[in-house]
């Protein structure tokens, strides 16, 4: 809310509660909107019910005359202390001249307009105190053009919670975008979407064109919602001033409202859902590599008057979100792998949003091995996320060998499906993997023809999928565990490989076989 004073408040109030009483007199039927109730079970059934929406009566011829918001429309006006940009008007002798439009009668109709908004959350056409006061607390922003907070509602698949169990994720990670956007992340949570929620989506989408939507069938039915709160730090106008699009304090009359518009942010909310999505799907695929979370369809919600009356959320806006019809198995959270999750994300998150550092170019390699429709393209990917961590001192030669020694050392004991892999399994595999990489790259074989012509482990009998997935899993532990040393050590990556090279001539890898 835009505080203009007491006085300001109070001069609203008493001409709303006069509009509205005048207007009550005209009325003989209060019109109706719909909304969808949702009622879940194995199939969700949207059923369509009305609701009395009062300010529908604005749009008819019904008036109420004189005006009361002719006062407060002028203290309003004197507050805000801006200038309607000029126009281009031509006299009757064709001679063309700027003039500058009363801001006065555009702010008594927005006051209006703001008055239908109090009638719909009374949903009535009397005046209700209550009503007006939580309609000008949430609603009534005549100086900004964009809302305090948001929360933003993206439906989600591919994880099950054990006994209903919500993550809390923290809400400190610093997202690129907030160096210098207005918006910054003050929630992130997932949990099982309720009743007024998939009422507040359904409803949207109803009416929202051919975009990805809540539907009545089992299978596009949310199983869960990220959700996402931002919290404004400084209105659009201002960030804007400060860079290089300065806004001024110039409006066109068709600009100036006393309700937010919730189209202003848009790419700024746009940006922050994918970087809060790309940050949450890394982390889950580096805790539970065989998993593959989907996400479709972004709401944006803030207070209004359906939510008031406890009907559904209001959603007033939509991003774009469509990563669904992925491959993978569901990761199913208890108590003790959200509380993993949950402290993962808060030492890690950070790096893995970062657009830029040493971990930036082999994250983004193992996050394009869930893309890829083959398991050449796949290894590849592996491969060169591997040479990022593991190669980045190495100059020249020893390059398969330095492969299996620094990972064979970081991942011996790794878990994967019950199967724990020995030093001289990881030492093996990670150098086949790197031959691969040459017999795809060199010889434009495919993995399935390098499996055939090998007669030794680990490739002997082994199918494409599974040496796909395994090293999808390898790759998992090794980010892990260099993300852990520079975290918690402060160690770097390439700091990091000159001491496995001082373990290794240790001599503590004299039990290896590596013949």
């Amino acid at each position: 809310m835009t505080d203009l004073g007491a006085e300001v408040r109070d001069a609203m109030r008493e001409a709303t509660r006069s509009y509205i009483e005048q207007l009550s007199e005209q009325v003989a039927e209060i019109p109706s909107g719909t909304y969808l109730a949702a009622e879940s079970g194995f199939f969700t059934v949207l059923t369509e019910e009305g609701y009395p929406r009062p300010s529908l009566l604005l749009e008819d011829d019904i008036a109420v005359e004189p005006t009361p918001f002719e006062d407060v429309a002028g203290q309003i006006a004197d507050a805000l202390e801006v200038d309607i940009e000029p126009t281009m008007t031509i006299d009757e002798e064709g001679n063309g001249r700027h003039t500058h439009h009363d801001l006065h009668p555009r702010l008594v109709e927005a006051c209006i307009d703001f008055a239908g908004l109090v009638m719909d959350y009374a949903g009535d056409v009397t005046f209700s105190e209550e009503a007006f006061a939580t309609a000008y607390e949430e609603n009534f922003e005549p100086r900004l053009s964009d809302r305090p907070r948001y929360t933003i509602l993206v439906p989600m698949w591919g994880i099950s919670f054990v006994d209903n169990e919500q993550v809390t994720l923290d809400a400190d990670t610093q997202f690129d975008i907030e160096f210098e956007g207005p918006y910054t992340v003050t929630g992130i949570e997932i949990g099982k979407p309720n009743t007024l929620e998939q009422n507040g989506m359904a409803t949207f989408a109803k009416d929202a064109g051919p975009e990805p939507r809540p539907s009545l069938g089992q299978k596009y039915t949310p199983d869960y919602l990220l959700r996402i709160e931002l919290s404004r730090r400084g209105t659009y106008r201002e960030f804007r001033a400060n860079i290089d699009h300065p806004l001024g304090d110039e409006r066109t009359l068709a600009s100036v409202h006393l309700r937010p518009n919730d189209r202003v942010s848009h790419n700024v909310v746009q940006s922050f859902v994918d970087d809060v999505i790309d940050t949450l799907e890394c982390c889950l695929r580096l805790l539970y590599p065989f998993s593959n979370p989907e996400f479709e369809g972004g709401y944006v919600t803030a207070p209004g008057p359906l939510r008031y009356r406890d009907l559904a959320v209001d959603v007033v806006n939509q991003v774009r979100v469509d990563r669904r019809d992925r491959d993978g198995d569901v990761a199913t959270l208890d108590a003790s792998r959200i509380a993993s999750l949950e402290t993962f994300w808060a030492e890690y998150a950070n790096r893995i949003a970062s657009n830029s550092g040493e971990f930036h170019r082999p994250l983004e390699r193992y996050n394009d091995m869930y893309e890829r429709d083959s398991v050449e393209d796949a290894v590849l990917d592996c491969i060169i996320a591997i040479e990022n961590l593991l190669l980045n001192d190495v100059r020249g030669s020893s390059y398969s060998f330095r492969i299996g020694l620094r990972s064979g050392i970081l991942l011996e004991g790794v878990e994967y499906k019950r199967r724990s892999w020995s030093k001289d399994e990881v030492y093996r595999f990670m150098q086949q993997l790197y031959g691969i990489r040459g017999d795809i790259v060199h010889e434009n074989q495919t993995v399935a023809e390098i499996i055939e012509a090998a007669n030794h482990d680990p490739l002997a009998s082994q199918h494409p999928a599974t040496i796909q997935e395994y090293s999808r899993q390898l790759l998992s532990r090794l980010l892990t565990q260099y993300l852990k040393y520079a975290v918690q050590e402060g160690i770097s990556p390439q700091d990091l490989n000159t001491e496995i090279d001082r373990i290794a001539r240790s001599g503590s890898l004299a039990d290896w076989d590596l013949s």
